[in-house]
């Protein structure tokens, strides 16, 4: 099962075939929900997108909406929508060649579609 990223206005660069636009990701966690805002966490390789994230997180600007999705490759079996979100947390482990980024973002809805 592969999970997939869509992240409103920006093209990531996924490996799977189908998926162009998205960014692969290795691990995705539901965090706190509060009333008006929820966390959602992930973890994925550092690629074009990791400076999108930290100029983002600097300047306290949103996404419109990211999605996070489940395959098993041909479908979607679980997607789940965040609507304006914020990177709240970044954290960088290894180097920019085979790297791990984890960002926290925190979201003011959260819908499974």
């Amino acid at each position: 099962m592969a999970i997939l990223m869509l992240l409103a206005d920006h093209y990531g660069g996924s490996s799977q075939p189908g998926y162009a636009g998205w960014v692969d990701i290795q691990t995705a966690q539901l965090g706190n929900r509060r009333v008006g805002s929820v966390d959602y966490t992930v973890t994925k390789s550092i690629d074009a997108l990791s400076g999108t994230f930290y100029r983002k997180l600097n300047e306290g600007s949103m996404f419109r909406y990211v999605l996070v999705c489940f395959t098993d490759g041909a479908t979607f079996t679980r997607t789940f929508r965040l609507d304006s979100v914020l990177v709240a947390a970044l954290r960088i482990d290894g180097s920019q060649d085979n790297g791990m980024e984890t960002v926290m973002f925190n979201a003011a809805s959260l819908t499974e579609e």
